[in-house]
């Protein structure tokens, strides 16, 4: 594995840490795994392609809210509320389901578990 560059700017002090092994690396937190594993993914559905750009993601009162947009011949701005127990593979699911009936822009998606 390639070590990280840092890049200073003037005035601020660049701290390099330890490098660690995966093995006892901290993990990623959910929340920030799923925005990692959506953002910029491809979905196929009947020969029609849609590139996932994430807007944000956070959690609140137990429950992930995911805005997204989903870019191809045409454009869809969503909100998911994802489950805490439900993976990316449930939310590909989930928003390829949508996609084969989408509703206008704007609604709340529930990606149950």
């Amino acid at each position: 594995m390639a070590p990280l560059q840092l890049v200073g700017r003037p005035g601020l002090r660049v701290v390099t840490p330890n490098l660690v092994s995966a093995a006892t690396s901290p993990r990623i937190a959910p929340l920030e795994a799923l925005y990692t594993a959506l953002d910029g993914r491809e979905l196929i559905l009947r020969g029609k392609h849609w590139k996932i750009e994430v807007f944000s993601a956070c959690e609140v009162v137990g429950a992930r809210y995911i805005q997204l947009a989903l870019q191809g011949v045409e454009r869809y701005m969503l909100t998911l509320r994802v489950a805490p127990t439900a993976d990316i593979q449930r939310v590909v699911r989930g928003l390829l389901s949508w996609l084969l009936r989408p509703t206008p822009s704007g609604e709340i998606l529930e990606i149950h578990e």
